[in-house]
């Protein structure tokens, strides 16, 4: 496993990733902060997506996910907080499956893209900021709007 993590072929080190997140242990995710870094896209596309979007998954989104899946709850998290400013949108919702609150919180103020948004504020702890910022996602008319609706009324 080692050595797909350390592979010269992108591809091969998020597969390995994703192998860790199925199979892996707690104790397995310091090798994964490594790849957080790892900048080198690869073509994910298959027979049912094959979007421009697919054809450049960034290792490092693959290796948050992973670690998500493999780090103890609160473990890790300036690994998360650091993503959330990732330029990848992408990046950036994964983080928030493991980002402290705060992080959260500073991350929702300068937001633009709304599925992110709809991430922060399922991930977010204090109930007002995130149904607040739910009411606001639901006024559109995309599938944050939609998905925020589906929360709303699920709490009503």
């Amino acid at each position: 496993m080692k050595a797909d993590l350390t592979s010269d072929d992108p591809r091969a080190r998020a597969n390995a990733l994703r192998r860790l997140a199925m199979h892996g242990a707690t104790r397995d995710a310091a090798a994964v902060v490594a790849l957080i870094d790892d900048h080198a896209v690869f073509d994910d596309r298959d027979e049912c997506s094959d979007h421009e979007e697919a054809n450049r998954t960034p290792v490092r989104l693959v290796a948050i996910e992973t670690l998500a899946a493999l780090a103890a709850p609160g473990a890790y998290r300036e690994v998360f907080d650091r993503a959330l400013a990732d330029g990848d949108l992408r990046v950036r919702a994964a983080a928030t499956l493991g980002a402290s609150g705060e992080a959260l919180l500073a991350r929702l103020a300068v937001e633009e893209d709304r599925g992110v948004r709809y991430r922060v504020a399922v991930a977010l702890h204090p109930a007002d900021v995130a149904v607040g910022v739910l009411e606001e996602l639901s006024t559109g008319d995309d599938f944050a709007a939609l998905a925020a609706g589906v929360v709303l009324d699920a709490m009503a």
